[in-house]
């Protein structure tokens, strides 16, 4: 009987039905971009609370904050140091050549800051890439390549797998991959002698103004393979003193100086990729275990090798693929910048070209 029923407690009051005509507008909301799938919502950065992946609003999910210290960094800076841009495409290269990365490939990786969207391509084998595309699931990728990408906006990072040309040293015929490739072309090439030294310096020298000089040097570079290492480096030396006083003094690096305190005078790869110097500096690596057998010549942004029809970027990937993909370290380094008066004659020129820039990093 429907008057016995108690009456029901706590029931919400029914609103009354709304007037759709006297609703206001909605003020300060975004325009939806037409052109966007909800169900693909691109990924953005929340400041304190890691790296938030897109979906319905509904299903988003949440990573962790990235971690430094699974990765052996105390502190994830803001952005990035360029000495610190240089271990991270280290790390990368290693963790790839050991399978440690969790995708497995040599992905790279780009943070568009503007978008706030990540972008990934593949090596396409033939020395470039594939196109870009946006990628909505960084789960399928290593924390540590995200954590890189993220920490340089704008820049692609990944592994290095740049086809070796031959054993470290030996003069080789392999092209360079076209990424490493700039467009100042390296003037004299080796071939199958083993002219790395002198070709690669006199190169440098004739890029840097001193062409007369630079042919001078070339014909010279006969003569040097027949001395021991120590004396062929002495005579270049001696030989720069006539022929481009000017610079004529070297910088001796990874040798013990000439003080008191007798300490070692370093030069790191960091150093030489940070820290540009317009002054012509012969570089000769050596990997572990090996002893020092190529030399090549660096000024500006660019590396002359005389392996290579055109001087490569001043960079770690240069250096690997110079190197045969082995890490390696700097065994001498000699930098020409101080200028040197003979006897009786004074030198009254001055070097004053600056530090030319020829590709972005």
């Amino acid at each position: 009987d429907a008057t016995n029923v108690p009456a029901a407690t706590n029931v919400p009051a029914v609103d009354p039905p709304i007037d759709a005509t006297n609703v206001p507008a909605a003020t300060n909301v975004p325009a939806v971009d037409p052109h966007i799938d909800a169900t693909n919502v691109p990924i953005g950065i929340r400041e304190g609370t890691g790296v938030t992946t897109g979906g319905p609003s509904n299903d988003a999910t949440t990573i962790a904050p990235l971690s430094g210290k699974k990765h052996g960094i105390k502190k994830i800076p803001n952005r990035s140091t360029k000495k610190q841009k240089i271990e991270d495409k280290k790390k990368l290269t290693k963790m790839y050549r050991k399978g440690q990365l969790k995708h497995n490939t040599s992905t790279r990786m780009l943070f568009d800051s503007k978008e706030q969207r990540y972008y990934t391509c593949e090596h396409d084998g033939k020395g470039g890439f594939t196109p870009r595309r946006r990628e909505d699931n960084l789960e399928l990728y290593d924390p540590f390549l995200v954590e890189v990408a993220t920490r340089s906006p704008n820049e692609w990072f990944g592994p290095s797998v740049a086809p070796p040309p031959t054993p470290p040293g030996d003069s080789g015929f392999g092209d360079a991959p076209s990424y490493l490739i700039t467009r100042v072309p390296t003037l004299y090439q080796q071939h199958n002698k083993p002219y790395c030294l002198l070709y690669s310096f006199a190169s440098a020298l004739f890029y840097c103004g001193f062409r007369e000089e630079a042919e001078m040097m070339k014909q010279k570079a006969e003569y040097i393979p027949q001395m021991e290492f120590f004396e062929a480096i002495d005579e270049v030396k001696s030989f720069m003193k006539n022929l481009v006083p000017v610079i004529g003094l070297a910088t001796q690096y990874a040798k013990r100086t000439n003080g008191h305190s007798r300490k070692k005078r370093d030069l790191t790869w960091d150093e030489l990729f940070t820290n540009l110097t317009p002054y012509p500096t012969i570089v000769i690596p050596v990997v572990p275990g090996q002893k020092p057998n190529h030399a090549f010549c660096v000024v500006d942004d660019l590396i002359f090798d005389s392996t290579t029809q055109f001087s490569l970027k001043l960079q770690y990937d240069s250096v690997l693929w110079l190197c045969n993909e082995s890490d390696s370290s700097i065994f001498l380094a000699l930098r020409f910048k101080t200028k040197f008066s003979p006897p009786g004659k004074r030198i009254t020129q001055k070097y004053t070209r600056q530090v030319v820039h020829h590709w972005k990093k």
